[in-house]
């Protein structure tokens, strides 16, 4: 089992910190205090992809994190697939989609990955079927 730490502490502004009144669930007002600041604590998992990246797919399957498409440094839009350990980091090139996208969707289906839309400027229709054993 795997843990990501995500804190928060806060919340956004209320003005001159004096208690609010906020609705509950069973319609009575119940007074709570607005903190002055957010703070967002995200703890890396100590390594990194080969190269930056935005905007890619990543899907969860059996104990591997699949990566696929996205935005380089350059904006371009890129199709390789990777597969990550998520316990060593180690990254593993499988191959490349068939239509670089970015902003897609994604999901393991019976061994899979599949890869919904997304684009390359513009939005498609198109869903590509990539096979990680082969």
């Amino acid at each position: 089992m795997m843990a990501f730490g995500v804190a928060c502490t806060g919340a956004a502004s209320g003005g001159s910190g004096s208690p609010t009144t906020a609705p509950s669930t069973n319609g009575s007002a119940a007074p709570s205090a607005a903190p002055e600041a957010t703070v967002l604590a995200v703890r890396s998992a100590g390594y990194g992809l080969v190269a930056p990246i935005q905007r890619s797919v990543a899907v969860w399957d059996g104990g591997v994190v699949y990566i696929a498409g996205g935005l380089d440094a350059a904006d371009t839009t890129v199709g390789g697939v990777f597969s990550m350990n998520p316990t060593s980091g180690h990254l593993t090139p499988l191959g490349s989609l068939a239509r670089p996208v970015h902003d897609a969707a994604a999901a393991m289906i019976s061994g899979k990955l599949f890869v919904f839309a997304g684009g390359a400027g513009t939005g498609s229709d198109i869903v590509q079927a990539f096979d990680p054993a082969t």
